[in-house]
């Protein structure tokens, strides 16, 4: 249970998706979606940190991290992982967790 619940969480943070999770754990892509929207409802601090962090990519056309550093991603990508993993992935760097969201 521990590894299942280390991927939900890791993943979510680094934003992966119902697919992307399904496919790590092995299981239907419908029980991956109803653990990330459990989460989400059980910790909705982790959703309010992500939203506007995607919405204000969607607005300039770019994630800037906590540093102050841009990246531009084609916003017809997937802007959510891009924005979610963008900003951990910079934070957790600084502070030497740069395991947490892997590249």
């Amino acid at each position: 249970m521990r590894p299942t619940a280390k991927m939900v969480n890791f993943g979510i943070i680094c934003g992966i998706s119902a697919f992307g999770l399904s496919q790590r754990l092995g299981i239907p892509r419908g029980e991956a979606a109803t653990m990330i929207d459990n989460c989400f409802k059980q910790f909705p601090g982790v959703k309010r940190f992500m939203e506007p962090i995607v919405e204000d990519a969607k607005t300039r056309g770019y994630v800037e991290t906590l540093t102050g550093r841009r990246t531009i991603r084609d916003i017809t990508s997937d802007l959510t992982r891009h924005a979610a993993w963008t900003r951990r992935r910079d934070s957790a760097l600084k502070r030497g967790l740069h395991h947490v969201c892997p590249a």
